[in-house]
């Protein structure tokens, strides 16, 4: 899909999201939100979870409820999971999905997700795993010697 099929199919996408809300968005307003969520999702973690918030701020979504976020994204991880079992064509929106409640929750909470991510990758990086004599299982070395 070229760029302007993806650029006309969320115009599409928000007016008619926009009719069945019973919400009125100027031609003009709508193609500067989807342009501007364009642009940035495809940039950093940074960029993204600006992007993101500014439409949850746009249409109205919530932007406090931080129990009411998690549980929204819990549910968004069990329709992935409904649409990658069932072979379906949009289990990618639905990774898509949880992406975006997470960078909403690090929106809500505070969080630097580009950095919290660039932090856990290096942690990540730097530990060491062994397989489980017993059941092969990878087990980290610093963990094992504390059980």
């Amino acid at each position: 899909m070229t760029a302007d099929e993806i650029r006309a199919r969320a115009l599409d996408a928000a007016a008619q999201a926009l009719n069945a809300g019973g919400y009125w968005l100027p031609a003009d307003g709508q193609a500067a939100v989807v342009d501007a969520v364009l642009q940035s999702a495809s940039g950093t973690v940074r960029s993204i979870q600006a992007a993101a918030w500014q439409n949850k701020l746009a249409k109205g979504f919530n932007t406090t409820d931080v129990p009411l976020e998690f549980g929204l994204l819990t549910a968004e991880v069990g329709e992935a999971f409904t649409a990658w079992r069932k072979g379906l064509p949009d289990a990618g929106e639905e990774l898509a999905d949880i992406l975006l409640y997470l960078v909403a929750l690090a929106e809500m909470t505070g969080v630097d997700l580009q950095d919290a991510v660039h932090r856990k990758m290096a942690i990540n990086a730097a530990r060491v795993y062994q397989p489980s004599a017993v059941t092969g299982a990878l087990i980290r070395e610093d963990a094992a010697t504390t059980t």
